[in-house]
């Protein structure tokens, strides 16, 4: 069931992209859903978030251990691996969406996505790991994933109001 701007109940956009976008000042269609170049994309995104994250805690690092130019060679990859990982993203949102195949839309729809994702993440994913972790012995892990699990749950919280009046 899809609510008028054509999301469905967990709020993310149901509907089609819109075809014949323009990039680079040519009109493009892209109908690679479920082709294995959709898949490279995906993982390709997952791999450059991962980097600048990456790269991000090796600057803090350096930076901790006195090296400032480590520290700026390292912020500049994790913008370099960003600035990848956005081009992929407009790629995604020509074909389907998120990792979870979900499609983009406008600013609004974008406020339900990271709400929904937000508040699943603290009510579902980091809480199974937190089990998992503390049923294997790894209680300093688990507590870990129960602090992303509140703070994921405070940000979707944070975000209620603003997606409730983007709904409205």
């Amino acid at each position: 069931m899809l609510d008028p701007k054509g999301r469905n109940q967990a709020g993310f956009c149901n509907l089609a992209s819109p075809m014949g976008q323009v990039r680079y000042g040519v009109v493009t269609r892209l109908d690679l859903a479920g082709s294995s170049t959709h898949e490279h994309l995906l993982e390709a995104f997952a791999s450059e978030s991962c980097n600048s994250m990456r790269h991000l805690w090796f600057a803090q690092q350096a930076d901790v251990e006195g090296k400032p130019e480590a520290a700026a060679m390292f912020r500049s990859a994790a913008g370099v691996a960003t600035s990848h990982a956005h081009g992929l993203l407009e790629f995604l949102a020509e074909i389907s969406g998120d990792e979870h195949g979900e499609r983009f839309g406008d600013t609004d729809d974008h406020l339900v996505i990271a709400s929904t994702a937000s508040e699943q993440a603290g009510s579902q994913r980091y809480v199974e790991f937190a089990t998992t972790a503390r049923d294997e012995g790894f209680p300093s892990v688990a507590d870990w994933f129960d602090t992303l699990a509140e703070s994921e749950l405070r940000f979707s919280e944070t975000l209620r109001p603003t997606v409730d009046q983007a709904e409205s």
